[in-house]
């Protein structure tokens, strides 16, 4: 991931952080601001974060500026089925998040899933990674019957300051000659929970 830099009041500046020009004056922002009816207002409350979507063929996921998407896994009958497929999303943080043991590390507040032929249901894995690059498997939840256990919050197994959180979607697929096999999770702005904090200002990078 390399340096970003921004043109602060003309010149080139290396930058860790957002500028917003707010009434004339360049501000380094941890929330987007947005001028309604002449009057500077923050437009949201949340955490930003840069984030990376990892794709195989045939996945369909992705994320919006602000904080929506899906995780999607398909599957046609000329991939090799029954199978496990998975996708991920890496986020990255400029200024560390904290997640305390037994708090949630990750959790869509609200989501709407459609599958077909998903035989196994489906999981959500949590990762973290500290400033040194220690990986930390915070934990795990597992849909079966109903796809909405995917709401549940994922509780962590560590203390851990994280700048890097990964989240790994997998499911079985079982692809037919008659019928694609898919899992989708859609979420709106709002609903991407990463140790307790909203997501919903996202750099894609």
């Amino acid at each position: 991931m390399g340096a970003r830099y921004d043109n602060i009041a003309g010149v080139q500046h290396k930058v860790s952080k957002r500028y917003d020009n707010i009434n004339g004056v360049w501000r380094p922002v941890s929330k987007r601001y947005n001028n309604i009816a002449g009057v500077w207002r923050q437009g949201y409350s949340g955490t930003i974060a840069q984030a990376h979507v990892n794709l195989d063929i045939l996945h369909e996921s992705y994320l919006r500026e602000d904080g929506s998407g899906r995780l999607g896994l398909r599957s046609t009958f000329y991939d090799d089925d029954p199978s496990n497929y998975s996708m991920s999303i890496d986020f990255y943080f400029d200024e560390a998040i904290s997640i305390a043991r037994n708090g949630t590390a990750f959790q869509l507040l609200d989501m709407t899933a459609t599958s077909s032929r998903a035989t196994d249901g489906a999981s959500i894995y949590v990762h973290a990674y500290n400033d040194a690059g220690t990986d930390y498997y915070l934990g795990y939840i597992y849909s079966s019957q109903t796809p909405y256990g995917l709401k549940n919050p994922v509780k962590s197994n560590y203390d851990v300051v994280a700048k890097r959180v990964n989240v790994l979607f997998q499911s079985k697929l079982y692809a037919t000659s008659n019928f694609n096999a898919y899992y989708y999770v859609d979420f709106p702005s709002g609903a991407l929970t990463i140790g307790g904090k909203v997501i919903n200002s996202i750099e894609l990078i």
